[in-house]
């Protein structure tokens, strides 16, 4: 492979990468006393697309949901025995 043809094509690699736009939404869950929630399901939707990012909570009610599209989200949570939450100012 020429020098200039490996030039080429890790510049254009280079613009993809530069393009590329996503974020992370990373948090804890707790019930009212303070208490960790394990399990709690998440899922993050897109409000122009409708892509949804599904993700739950570890063993110490941490979350992290990665590549998010940019622009509006909203967060719906769920578990069993709990009242399900949607917070709709996700941005």
């Amino acid at each position: 492979m020429s020098c200039a043809r490996f030039l080429a094509l890790l510049f254009t690699f280079g613009q993809a990468i530069a393009f590329a736009q996503s974020a992370e939404l990373n948090g804890r869950i707790t019930d009212s006393s303070g208490s960790v929630l394990p399990g709690v399901k998440l899922a993050v939707t897109n409000s122009a697309t409708e892509a949804v990012r599904d993700a739950s909570t570890n063993d110490l009610g941490y979350y992290t949901v990665l590549r998010l599209q940019p622009g509006a989200n909203f967060l719906k949570a769920e578990k069993q025995g709990f009242r399900g939450i949607v917070e709709t100012s996700i941005n």
